[in-house]
């Protein structure tokens, strides 16, 4: 009786001691394992979406005071812009290392994100309303105000939508996008390039987004199947 009480003793010292031993370990890696997750500094990235908000804040005096006019030089390189080009773009040079974790940090959101392409085929008669629209143009004050890669390719998006419809059609497309929400889905291909894909029923684009040269190419443009 005593070796049987003997045996399940020493069973449940080995136990334990392995039990202990895999809580040191865990200890141990879980700095690790926290880092393997993400590839971005997360408090860099929040501190400048503080900033970066507050700073898109501050616009609103220059802005405001644009008569209808002078709206259209936010899409040219203009003298009588030149203050507020300055001051964007000073904002975008000086904070390129926490823009970088914070873009890093944007398109993560959607990496676990899955888009049926299924449904779509590629309409080579869209072709045409595809461009940048000067997004990445560097004499351009829209350069340094884009942030978000997919709040730029959304912006794109709706952009080369507006060509193809007609003013009322553009309206009633207003309404159903407060309403609606696409599907959006992005993989890392690279250290710097990412695919994005918006899902918006009737059509689907797909995107890439260099790091590196801090731009976006509308890659293709899908329509849903009939």
């Amino acid at each position: 009786m005593k070796k049987k009480i003997l045996i399940v003793d020493n069973e449940l010292s080995i136990l334990k001691l392995m039990i202990q031993k895999t809580l040191v370990a865990l200890l141990f890696l879980l700095p690790f394992i926290g880092k393997s997750q993400t590839n971005y500094d997360t408090k860099q990235a929040e501190e400048f979406r503080v900033k970066l908000n507050q700073f898109k804040y501050s616009l609103y005096p220059d802005l405001i005071k644009m008569n209808p006019e002078s709206i259209n030089d936010l899409f040219v390189h203009s003298d009588t812009l030149a203050i507020l080009y300055t001051k964007c773009k000073q904002c975008y040079t000086q904070n390129a290392k926490a823009r970088l974790e914070y873009q890093k940090e944007e398109l993560a959101k959607h990496a676990n994100n899955m888009v049926d392409m299924s449904h779509f085929s590629e309409d080579t008669s869209v072709n045409k309303y595809i461009t940048d629209f000067g997004l990445n143009d560097p004499r351009f004050i829209f350069k340094y105000l884009s942030y978000n890669p997919i709040e730029i390719a959304q912006n794109l998006m709706q952009v080369t939508l507006s060509q193809m419809r007609s003013p009322s059609e553009m309206g009633v497309m207003s309404i159903i996008n407060i309403l609606t929400q696409p599907l959006i889905a992005t993989k890392k291909i690279d250290q710097s390039n990412y695919e994005i894909i918006i899902d918006k029923y009737q059509y689907a684009f797909v995107f890439n987004y260099d790091l590196d040269s801090q731009s976006l190419s509308m890659m293709k443009m899908l329509k849903r199947k009939e």
